[in-house]
C-alpha cells in the first residue's frame, strides 16, 4: 500500500506542473484570441503594448519601455485614425475621445520619458494602459 501512494504521489509531483503549465498556456491562447477584434490598428497597437505590460513592467525594466514609447505613439495615432467597422458606428465619438485620450498620454510620455522617476513614469504608464483596456472594452 505504501508503495502504490509513493508512485501514485511521484506521478503526481512529475505530471501535474505539466499540465497546469497547459491548461495555464490554453487559457492565455484563448485570452490573447478573445482580445482580437474588429479593428486592425487596436490590435496592432496590443501586439506592442503586451510585452511591455506583462514582461517589462513586472521586471521593473523601464528602459525597455521608455525605448518603446516612440513607437507606441505612432501606433497610437494610426490607431486613433483608424476607419471603425459598421456594425461599431454608433460608438465612433467614444472612440474618438478614447483614443484621442490614449494619445495625449503617450505624447505626454514621451516628452518626460527621460525626466521622470521611474516610478512616476510607471505609473503614467500603466493610466496609458488603462485608457488602451477602455479602448479594447469599447471595440470587443
Amino acid at each position: 500500500m505504501k508503495l502504490l501512494f509513493s508512485a501514485i504521489l511521484t506521478f503526481a509531483l512529475l505530471y501535474s506542473p505539466n499540465l497546469l503549465a497547459q491548461e495555464k498556456s490554453d487559457t492565455s491562447a484563448k485570452h490573447e484570441h478573445e482580445e482580437m477584434g474588429t479593428v486592425k490598428e487596436v490590435d496592432a497597437f496590443h501586439e506592442l503594448l503586451h510585452p511591455l505590460v506583462h514582461e517589462s513592467y513586472p521586471k521593473n525594466d523601464f528602459a525597455t519601455i521608455r525605448k518603446a514609447i516612440p513607437e507606441l505613439l505612432k501606433s497610437g495615432k494610426a490607431m486613433k485614425s483608424a476607419k471603425l467597422p459598421a456594425e461599431l458606428a454608433a460608438k465612433k465619438d467614444a472612440y474618438a475621445k478614447i483614443s484621442k485620450k490614449l494619445v495625449q498620454e503617450l505624447t505626454d510620455l514621451n516628452k518626460k520619458k527621460d525626466k521622470l522617476s521611474d516610478k512616476e513614469f510607471g505609473s503614467k504608464f500603466m493610466d496609458m494602459h488603462d485608457t488602451f483596456e477602455s479602448i479594447v472594452d469599447l471595440v470587443s
